[in-house]
């Protein structure tokens, strides 16, 4: 098992205090290059828990085929783009003209939020896809609001997370049965909830397929969307050219059904769009948790080969 130092600092309240730190003091030119410089190194710890995910994540995404030095630059250039996720959205949080500046609504994602106003009940799936976090916070800004589903059992830097999400306006409740309770009566009495859909779950006894592969994923929003009979719209962001990120959207049709395999199909085809997704932009994806644990031994035991 690889260490887990970094790891555990990264998701720590004093790591999360750090980078809130540099992104609130210092301006835009230095801190995204102090972010750069700080995931390159990062970068180099192969032997890490927090490196070692992202290693097997980019190569599965890739389908197996990033190796040598093009699978380390994946891996270098994911790392520097959370780090700047982290800076911009620390660096943007509290500034709402900048914020609005910097972030973009889809027409589609306009469209979504007014048909919530009207009342259109709706499970918003989110990928954790570019900044999404800062997307969130753009969403409340333009009058969104919604349920955020988040993991159960928050560590001290998830904890952070979501008080700042509460800060923004959302209504964010960590995954109980009381909370799933709540989500259901709030999309019976035409609200939305949102949660993200590809964030492990190591101690689910379930697992989907997710870019080929079995993987212990969420499936709640599909549950919910299906038992409310109420439109899944799968959310995420993107960081464009020009630097600035833009939210969007799109419905994914349900079957309709009810029972284990009808859900299975479900939340597969919701993981095949997201997929989608994903791969048009692999070093945007903010996932630094292990999505397919075996695959790590594999990615190693294949570079073992090459020597």
């Amino acid at each position: 098992m690889p260490p887990r130092g970094l790891d555990e600092f990264a998701n720590s309240r004093l790591g999360l205090s750090l980078a809130a730190g540099v992104g609130r003091a210092t301006p835009p030119a230095v801190g995204r290059r102090l972010a750069t410089s700080a995931a390159g190194l990062v970068s180099l710890r192969r032997s890490t828990v927090l490196v070692a995910a992202v290693r097997a994540n980019q190569w599965v995404v890739s389908g197996g085929t990033l190796a040598g030095k093009d699978l380390d630059d994946a891996v270098r250039e994911n790392l520097e783009n959370i780090a700047r996720f982290i800076y911009d959205y620390y660096h943007l949080a509290e500034d709402t003209a900048a914020l609005l500046e910097r972030v973009v609504i889809s027409d589609e994602v306009a469209e979504r939020i007014e048909r919530v106003r009207r009342g259109e009940a709706s499970v918003f799936a989110a990928l954790h896809l570019s900044n999404f976090d800062l997307g969130g916070r753009a969403l409340a800004q333009h009058g969104f609001r919604a349920q955020v589903l988040s993991v159960p059992d928050p560590t001290d830097a998830y904890r952070v997370q979501n008080e700042l999400r509460r800060e923004a306006g959302l209504d964010v409740t960590p995954i109980s049965i009381q909370s799933l309770r709540t989500a259901q009566g709030r999309l019976e009495g035409g609200g939305a909830v949102l949660t993200g859909i590809d964030r492990p779950i190591p101690e689910s006894t379930r697992t989907y397929r997710f870019f080929g592969r079995p993987a212990h994923v969420p499936s709640v929003h599909v549950r919910l969307a299906s038992r409310a009979h109420v439109p899944l719209v799968l959310t995420w962001a993107v960081m464009r050219e020009d630097g600035r990120y833009e939210v969007r959207c799109t419905e994914v049709p349900l079957s309709g059904e009810h029972g284990t395999e009808a859900q299975r199909s479900d939340t597969e085809t919701v993981l095949a769009r997201a997929a989608e997704e994903i791969a048009r932009r692999p070093r945007q994806w903010a996932m630094a948790h292990p999505i397919w644990p075996e695959a790590i031994e594999e990615l190693a035991a294949l570079e073992r080969q090459v020597g």
